[in-house]
C-alpha cells in the first residue's frame, strides 16, 4: 500500500534520527541503499520539510561526510519525523481509502468518491489494488448495495486496523470521523482513566484508538470466535485467569454483550493486550504468569520450558528466578501469538515504519547458536527465525562488561572525591567503577597532560564545575561501555 520509494525515504529519516551522527557509507552498508539514492532521499526529505513545515536543512551534512539532524531540531526530531510521515502518507489516495474503511464498518460509495475526490472508475481500480494488499492479512473489501466494508479474518481485521491507525497517526491526529475522543472517554471505566493520568499522551491515544476499533467492529455485530483448537483455547484462558485486564468489557456498554460473545472477546483482549499494549501489565504480573506456565503440564508450556532450558545452556551465568519466569512468559506469549496468526505476523510487522527490533535480520554467532539450539523443538521455519530474534534481544540484554576509570586529578585536592561520588551515583559500580591500577584502566580522567596510548581513552576534565565537560564525559563512558559489550559476542 505504501510505495517502496516512500518506505525507503522514511526509513532513512528514522535511521538518521536514531544516531547522533552517521554517514553515507554507514547508511548504505546497513540499509542496503545505494549512496546516490540516499543523497536523493535526504534532499527530498529536506525539501518536503521546507515546503510543509518551513523547516530549513532538517538533515545536514559536513564536508567530512558526517550526516546528522540539525541541532535546532534534534530535541523534537522524532515528533518532526512522525509529522512528516503522516503528511506524506496522507498524500497517497490508497492510504486515505484504507483509513476510511477501517474507521467505518460500512461506508457509501458516494461518500468515498466525495471524500477522496476521485471518479467511480478510479475507485474500482483502487479497490483492486487495496484488495491485493489486504490479501496478505486474509482480509478483503466487499461491496453490497453501494456500501463498502471489510470482511475476512475478524482477528486480523482488528489487529490490522489498530496497528495501521496507531502507527500512522500516533498522537498527532484523531483518525475517526464518526467516533469522537470525548465519546470514547465517556465509555472508558473510571479505573482506566485514573491510570491513564500516569501514562503518556501517545499511549493514551493508542488505547483510545483500540477502543474505537472495538466499538466499530463489535457495534456492527462482528465478534471473535473462541479457537476451535482446545489446546490454544485453554492456553488463552490461562492468560485471562492469571491477570484480567479486560476491564472495558465489564464496566461500559460492552458489558451488555451476550455472555458467550463477551467471554470470547475477553479471552482475546487479555491475550492481545499483553503484546500490543504490553506496558499496562506490571512486570511482577508477567513473572507470576511465567511461574504459572512453568508449573503447567500444558503442551505449549512444556515446549516453553524446553526452549528456555536450551537458551540457558548458552548463557555464562544463570538467570535469577524472576528472569526465568519472565523468559517462560515471553516464549509462551510469542508462540501463542504465532499459533493465532501464523505467517501473517510478517505482514503485520511490515505495517510499522520503522520496523521493530525483533524483525531485524540478525547474523552473528550468538544468534546462530540460539537458532541451532532451539531448531529441534520447532517445525515452522518462520516461527523459528522470529522466536530466535526475540530470544536474541532478550539474551543480549543480559550482557555485562566492566569499564575501569582511572582518576588523575592534581590541581584540586577535592576533585577525586567529587568525581568518584558523581560517577558512583550515575553508574552501577559492578559494571563501571574507579580503579587505582592505571594499567587496567579503559578511560583516564585527568586535569593535566597525559600521553595517549592505543588502548586507553584520555579525557581532559579541566574543572569539576564544567557542565559541558561532564556531559561529554558521561557520553564517552556510555559509548565505551556499549562498545566493550558489543565486542564480546558471547553472553
Amino acid at each position: 500500500m505504501i510505495p517502496n520509494y516512500l518506505k525507503k525515504e522514511l526509513n532513512i529519516l528514522f535511521f538518521i534520527i536514531k544516531r547522533n551522527a552517521t554517514s553515507l557509507n554507514e547508511i548504505t552498508k546497513i540499509m542496503g541503499i545505494p549512496k546516490r539514492t540516499v543523497k536523493e532521499k535526504i534532499k527530498r526529505i529536506n525539501n518536503t520539510y521546507m515546503e510543509y513545515l518551513s523547516i530549513e536543512n532538517f538533515i545536514i551534512s559536513t564536508n567530512s561526510g558526517t550526516i546528522s539532524i540539525h541541532s535546532d531540531y534534534r530535541k523534537e526530531a522524532v515528533k518532526y519525523a512522525y509529522t512528516l510521515k503522516l503528511h506524506l502518507l496522507k498524500t497517497i489516495t490508497l492510504f486515505n481509502y484504507c483509513v476510511l474503511l477501517v474507521t467505518n464498518f460500512s461506508i457509501k460509495k458516494e461518500l468515498l468518491i466525495e471524500q477522496m475526490f476521485i471518479s467511480e472508475n478510479y475507485l474500482t481500480r483502487l479497490t483492486q489494488q487495496l484488495n491485493a494488499f489486504l490479501a496478505n492479512y486474509d482480509i478483503h473489501i466487499t461491496t453490497d448495495n453501494g456500501h463498502y466494508f471489510l470482511e475476512g479474518n475478524e482477528l486480523n481485521i482488528r489487529l490490522f486496523s489498530y496497528l495501521f491507525l496507531q502507527d500512522s497517526f500516533q498522537d498527532l491526529e484523531w483518525p475517526f470521523q464518526n467516533i469522537t475522543m470525548e465519546n470514547i472517554r465517556r465509555q472508558v471505566p473510571e479505573e482506566i482513566l485514573q491510570k491513564a493520568k500516569k501514562k503518556s499522551h501517545t499511549k493514551n491515544r493508542s488505547l483510545y484508538i483500540l477502543y474505537a476499533v472495538l466499538q466499530t467492529r463489535i457495534g456492527a455485530q462482528h465478534f471473535l470466535k473462541v479457537p476451535a483448537d482446545n489446546q490454544l483455547k485453554s492456553l488463552l484462558e490461562l492468560f485471562k485467569k492469571n491477570f484480567d485486564v479486560a476491564l472495558i468489557f465489564h464496566k461500559n456498554p460492552l458489558e451488555n454483550l451476550p455472555q458467550s460473545k463477551k467471554e470470547s472477546e475477553i479471552i482475546y483482549f487479555n491475550f492481545l493486550a499483553r503484546i500490543f499494549i504490553s506496558d499496562i501489565i506490571p512486570r511482577a504480573k508477567k513473572a507470576n504468569l511465567g511461574r504459572a506456565f512453568f508449573k503447567q503440564d500444558h503442551p505449549e508450556c512444556l515446549q516453553s520450558k524446553a526452549i528456555y532450558n536450551k537458551i540457558t545452556s548458552l548463557l555464562k551465568e544463570p538467570l535469577t528466578e524472576e528472569k526465568k519466569y519472565l523468559y517462560i512468559y515471553y516464549i509462551t506469549l510469542f508462540n501463542a501469538l504465532y499459533r493465532l496468526i501464523g505467517d501473517h505476523l510478517l505482514a503485520f510487522i511490515a505495517l510499522y515504519i520503522p520496523n521493530p527490533n525483533f524483525y531485524l535480520q540478525t547474523d552473528n554467532s550468538h544468534f546462530t547458536s540460539i537458532k541451532t539450539s532451539i531448531a529441534p523443538l520447532l517445525t515452522d521455519d518462520n516461527q523459528l527465525t522470529f522466536l530466535s530474534n526475540v530470544l536474541y534481544f532478550l539474551t543480549i540484554s543480559e550482557k555485562k562488561s566492566q569499564l575501569k576509570i582511572y582518576l588523575q586529578m592534581t590541581k584540586d585536592f577535592t576533585a577525586i572525591y567529587f568525581v568518584k561520588n558523581q560517577l558512583s551515583a550515575l553508574y552501577n559500580a559492578a559494571n563501571i567503577f574507579i580503579t587505582d591500577d592505571y594499567a587496567q584502566a579503559d578511560i583516564i580522567v585527568t586535569d593535566t597532560l597525559e600521553q595517549s596510548t592505543n588502548n586507553k581513552e584520555i579525557f581532559y576534565l579541566d574543572s569539576i564545575g564544567n557542565t559541558k565537560s561532564w556531559n561529554e564525559l558521561t557520553t564517552l563512558i556510555l559509548q565505551k561501555y556499549l562498545a566493550k559489550i558489543q565486542q564480546d559476542d558471547t553472553i
